[in-house]
């Protein structure tokens, strides 16, 4: 089994915007239909015109929920969260582990590696 360690990990935030009403709405409008479209299919329908007419229904109740609740989340977060950013994990070093008996078969693998390439680029 082959392993790839990464050690002296970080954790990197990135920024990916300004929050504004107006994107947390928005955000809050397709929570809120999926959370409404997945209510809607426990709803037990007895005519198969009605089901249409409650699906659409709960999507849109779903909707103006979802849209009110993350306004109002957001309003009362206000001054503590006012970017929209993604963390992740970053390690500055990786180590390949493998068994010994694999062993001469990556570093053959490393060695061909290194002859076809240059600086991470294939030869030309």
């Amino acid at each position: 089994m082959v392993a790839i360690v990464g050690s002296d990990l970080r954790s990197v935030e990135r920024v990916k915007g300004k929050l504004s009403y107006g994107s947390v709405a928005f955000r809050g409008i397709i929570t809120g239909s999926w959370l409404g479209l997945l209510v809607s299919l426990f709803i037990p329908v007895n005519s198969t015109q009605a089901v249409g007419a409650t699906t659409g229904a709960a999507i849109v109740i779903g909707a103006g929920i979802g849209m009110l609740l993350n306004v109002l989340r957001f309003s009362l977060a206000r001054n503590r969260h006012e970017f929209s950013s993604s963390t992740q994990v970053v390690a500055a070093n990786y180590d390949v582990v493998v068994p010994h008996p694999m062993s001469q078969q990556a570093k053959n693998a490393i060695q061909e590696h290194i002859e076809q390439c240059i600086n991470g680029q294939p030869k030309k």
